[in-house]
């Protein structure tokens, strides 16, 4: 068969002319087949292939109706010539027929249809063979009567049988050429071998003719032909079933033909018959085993695509598993307890750095491998273990071949007989020697980081991204005597001053939420009851990918602060008080920023009520004469670190004052000079009584 691109190619502009002139040949042949031409059709193909094209093609099908239609009337009028009338009712019949059974069938199955199952089989071979052609009978049989007067119930019956079993033997094989089924399916060779199987069928049946003589019945033949069409079917599926029943009718028919005589219209009617149904059962059992075959073989193929996807997958998967275990250095075990023998897997050798024969080993020389620390945990693991409790996960370190020391995180399974005694263990063992000294070091780190913490003067803690406390140094106990687990995550605040403990749970929330930097004063008790002012203070830390981790934080006692700066406040009041009752004032000269800091009596001496102004704007306030003396003055106190000096200044109201100035330069601990500072007083009564003639 070849395949051929299917509905595709109905669509050309030459399709309609080909399939009349196939149907015309169809025609031809089924009359040929005839025991008397003209008058009894053993079997009719263009039904067949009528009905065939007609579901192939569920769109445009005006076309093919005509084609069928002008065919139809060449056959009648051209190669039998009969009346017009009479080739008029012959064509409508058999084209009702085919729009009929298409018709039944297009209501089961939507367009486009095909062979794909045996409920299309059953649908073309039983609705399109058996329904189709009631119709066709129907109107050809009464065409007959009104014409040449023939009775209606024998032209029906003849007329359903011969269109019937042209559909059954036509219809699937024009289906498949149509569509190209089976021909990959099947390849070269297997065509070939499926053609050479109906010549076979031919020449048996050519063969048979003498042995149908004998026989005495035009039926009896048929059953020689069985055999090899059952084994069409079964090995070519599909295909090879309709190309039997195609080839089976047309050998049938033929035979008929040239054996039967015409002895006479009820006697040859009923034989043609009894044909007909013969080859209709055979060909729809054949047509089911083979689609039958065909589902069975299709099945097989997605069977053995599945098992060979199945089968590749799984190689993947064990590479992968390979070099999961490789790449993990892990190994797998099975320890037989009855013959006391330890059986690993290949990678065991790399874990274990041994030369040979890691992969067997006895079970006590198994043991010895583990660390003496290590071995009695070890023991005590596995004899533990139950019919109710299987399972066990432990961490020891052994000894490699080349003198290393290694550490195996082994996870394993006990298997158990009926009277509970442990016959083997299963398992998998990792080499986490690198794993356990990361947790070394982290350990490690973490103890000197608390050792660290906890001999801080302040009180350290941590708080993971949410705000919850996840570590506090011990000086938190020292100073709450709350111990660390009290205060972990919120509870904290239940050391907190109640009338403080709401407002600083609601900023702390708020500064988390919002990720600020995190700044509160509030008091804490202390284990004697009382209670001290403290300052928290905490930033946020970040990991290498920008993603918050956290918050690192201090909490410090600000009771001794606030006391001395009371104290400094006190001082500062009364030193105020001290230079107003004197009528003096103080300054505080910023050298870096050039400002001038004045207090107390800065208006009533200056006249300026700025409390801070630039060095600029106060030295313009000296009377230009005694301007070179103050600049001498400052550069005198900056050489030598004290400044005394007396001059005037003119106020913004025009008054001259004489102002007396007395300070010091205040230093850096690296003992740069960061301001000069000192105090000031009006001195203008003393310098006129100084000045005054005696």
């Amino acid at each position: 068969m070849v395949a051929v691109a299917g509905p595709a190619i109905m669509e050309r502009a030459w399709f309609a002319p080909a399939f009349a002139l196939s149907y015309f040949l169809a025609a031809v042949l089924g009359d040929a087949l005839s025991i008397v031409p003209g008058h009894f059709a053993t079997l009719w193909p263009p039904s067949g292939l009528y009905l065939a094209v007609l579901l192939s093609v569920p769109s445009g099908r005006r076309r093919i109706v005509l084609a069928a239609l002008a065919a139809n009337l060449a056959f009648d009028l051209g190669w039998h010539a009969r009346a017009l009338p009479v080739a008029l009712g012959f064509a409508l019949a058999n084209s009702c027929e085919a729009l009929a059974g298409a018709a039944v069938i297009g209501r089961l199955f939507p367009p486009p249809f095909r062979l794909h199952g045996v409920r299309e089989v059953l649908a073309l071979t039983m609705l399109g063979g058996f329904a189709g052609p009631a119709v066709g009978a129907a109107i050809g049989a009464a065409a007959v009567h009104g014409f040449y007067g023939v009775a209606f119930g024998q032209t029906f019956a003849l007329w359903w049988a011969a269109d019937s079993i042209g559909i059954v033997s036509a219809a699937p094989l024009a289906m498949l050429v149509l569509h190209g089924h089976g021909g990959k399916d099947l390849g070269a060779f297997r065509l070939l071998e499926l053609c050479a199987l109906c010549a076979l069928c031919a020449v048996l049946g050519a063969s048979t003719w003498a042995v149908v003589h004998l026989f005495g019945s035009v039926v009896a033949y048929g059953f020689l032909l069985i055999p090899l069409m059952l084994g069409a079917a079964v090995r070519f599926g599909l295909p090879g079933g309709a190309l039997a029943v195609a080839t089976l009718a047309l050998v049938a028919a033929w035979l008929t033909a040239v054996h039967e005589a015409p002895d006479g219209g009820a006697q040859t009617a009923a034989r043609v018959i009894g044909l007909q149904l013969f080859l209709a059962t055979i060909a729809l059992s054949t047509c089911l085993v083979a689609m039958l075959v065909s589902q069975l073989r299709a099945a097989r193929r997605q069977l053995e695509a599945r098992v060979a996807q199945r089968t590749s997958e799984l190689a993947v998967s064990e590479e992968r598993l390979r070099l999961a275990v490789e790449v993990g250095r892990m190994f797998a075990f099975d320890w037989d307890m009855v013959g006391v023998q330890v059986t690993r897997t290949a990678s065991a050798g790399r874990v274990l750095r041994a030369r040979e024969g890691a992969e067997r080993e006895s079970g006590p020389d198994h043991v010895r491998r583990i660390r003496h620390a290590d071995r009695q945990r070890y023991d005590d693991t596995i004899s533990a273990l139950g019919p109710q409790s299987p399972e066990y996960e432990v961490r020891y370190a052994v000894r490699r071949d080349d003198g290393s020391e290694g550490v195996l995180q082994e996870r394993g399974r006990a298997c158990f007989d009926a009277q509970g005694r442990m016959t083997k263990v299963l398992g998998m063992a990792a080499d986490v020697t690198a794993q356990a000294r990361m947790e070394q070091a982290l350990h490690e780190r973490e103890a000197e980081f608390r050792q660290i913490a906890n001999s801080a003067p302040a009180i350290l803690w941590i708080a993971d991204a949410d705000g919850a406390v996840r570590f506090v140094s011990s000086s938190w106990y020292d100073f709450t005597g709350q111990i660390e687990a009290d205060a972990l995550g919120t509870g904290w605040l239940h050391v907190v001053h109640s009338e403080d403990r709401d407002a600083v749970r609601m900023r702390y929330e708020a500064d988390v939420r919002q990720r600020r930097e995190l700044m509160l004063n509030y008091r804490l008790r202390r284990p004697d009851g009382s209670y001290s002012w403290v300052l928290d203070r905490a930033r946020a830390r970040y990991s290498a990918a920008g993603e918050l981790l956290g918050y690192v934080g201090s909490t410090m006692d600000m009771g001794e602060h606030r006391r001395i700066e009371a104290e400094l406040q006190q001082s500062r009041q009364r030193l105020g008080l001290a230079l107003t009752a004197g009528g003096m004032g103080s300054f505080d000269w910023d050298l870096a920023l050039g400002t001038v800091t004045l207090d107390t009596v800065r208006a009533a001496l200056s006249g300026r009520p700025d409390s801070v102004l630039p060095v600029a704007s106060l030295l313009d306030m000296v009377v230009p004469e005694d301007r070179a003396g103050v600049d001498h003055a400052i550069a005198q106190a900056l050489q030598h670190g004290e400044y005394a000096h007396a001059f005037r200044i003119r106020r913004p109201d025009s008054r001259v004052r004489w102002l007396a100035v007395r300070g010091g330069l205040r230093r850096d601990t690296a003992g740069a000079a960061q301001a000069l500072i000192g105090v000031y007083w009006d001195a203008t009564g003393r310098r006129g009584r100084e000045l005054r003639p005696g």
